[in-house]
């Protein structure tokens, strides 16, 4: 029940085997039926090298490949264990049926695969990068990445996490964070640590900037509401102008004119 490949060959039909050893080069033109071996996997493909193997599972239904997967390619281009490289744009899609599609990044700070140890304040979860070619390397342009943002408790519902954006500036390839959102809620631009809202900081003066890009009919070209038009601030033909009262964003009172 054994087939042994010291060389090339060629199968033609449908062959049903035990065991399968290759040393060799295999064409299949049809179909190759190989049991289940001691291991408790159904196909086991290796090389040389040890812990270099793709594995099959049939009971669970799993591909297992220890080793690095190049799909598209067969170098390795950019130093990571699983890429999709093409000519044109590389699309990696993620489709579910009856419920949503879910891409999950997960840390343990166990050195284990598969122990799971306590992250800490600060860790980053995960993180998506950025990169585009110099000429010569691929240099860092921007990043989005989720870090541990205080002491976890006790209890095993307790997570909690900030999102930082950074982006790198000319000249340089390390970008800088741009943008946190806390814990909290709280929002930040140019700060870590937004102790409002949102907090903007800038080494000169900070500027928010209202600009429309087009009047549409509108004689305002800025405006600022609050809670339901309590008080609303509007720029309008050279003026402040500030009103009171009136509801679903439609003011009614002018109480004072800059």
């Amino acid at each position: 029940d054994s087939l042994i490949v010291t060389g090339t060959t060629t199968l033609v039909g449908t062959t049903n085997l035990d065991t399968v050893d290759i040393d060799g080069n295999v064409q299949a033109d049809g179909t190759i039926t190989v049991g289940v071996d001691d291991t408790g996997y159904d196909v086991k493909f290796f090389g040389a090298t040890s812990g270099k193997s793709m594995l099959w599972d049939e009971s669970a239904d799993s591909l297992i490949v220890e080793g690095d997967v190049f799909i598209g390619y067969t170098a390795n281009v950019a130093g990571a264990p699983l890429q999709v490289n093409t000519a044109g744009t590389t699309t990696l899609g993620l489709s579910a049926w009856q419920n949503p599609s879910h891409l999950a990044f997960r840390r343990s700070n166990n050195a284990t695969i598969g122990g799971n140890t306590t992250v800490a304040d600060d860790d980053v979860i995960g993180k998506i990068s950025f990169l585009g070619a110099d000429g010569s390397n691929y240099e860092d342009a921007a990043f989005i990445q989720v870090a541990v943002d205080g002491t976890l408790g006790t209890d095993t519902t307790d997570m909690p996490a900030r999102i930082e954006f950074a982006t790198s500036a000319d000249n340089s390839d390390s970008p800088t964070t741009r943008m946190t959102i806390l814990s909290g809620g709280n929002v930040g631009i140019g700060t870590s640590a937004p102790s409002k809202n949102l907090e903007i900081k800038a080494a000169s003066i900070p500027t928010l900037k209202f600009n429309q890009s087009s009047t549409g009919g509108t004689t305002y070209g800025a405006e600022i509401a609050l809670r339901g038009n309590d008080l609303d601030i509007k720029g309008s033909a050279n003026a402040i102008v500030f009103y009171t009262g009136g509801t679903n964003d439609v003011s009614t009172a002018e109480k004072m004119r800059i």
